[in-house]
């Protein structure tokens, strides 16, 4: 695929083992468990953007490591990740 529908995100903020705090006011955006949340979290979209705007990082960077790193040991990525 090419073009726009090929993108997942052109502004991200990927954090990983750098996670950032996330205010009080805006804490319930964090779900702990599997699954998707559709629109729960809309009433905290404006305060998020702003937020996340207000604390001076550059999009599109990755931050930090990631906290599982599947890939470390290649024995562990081949039983993670298969191709079919």
């Amino acid at each position: 695929m090419t073009g726009p529908a090929s993108t997942l995100s052109d502004h991200f903020f990927y954090f990983g083992s750098n996670a950032a705090l996330l205010p009080v006011s805006i804490r319930a955006i964090s779900q702990q468990t599997h699954g998707h949340r559709a629109s729960l979290n809309d009433p905290y979209l404006a305060e998020f953007v702003q937020w996340i705007g207000s604390i001076g990082l550059q999009p599109n960077v990755v931050l930090g490591a990631p906290q599982l790193d599947i890939f470390a040991e290649e024995s562990k990525a081949l039983n993670r990740c298969r191709c079919n």
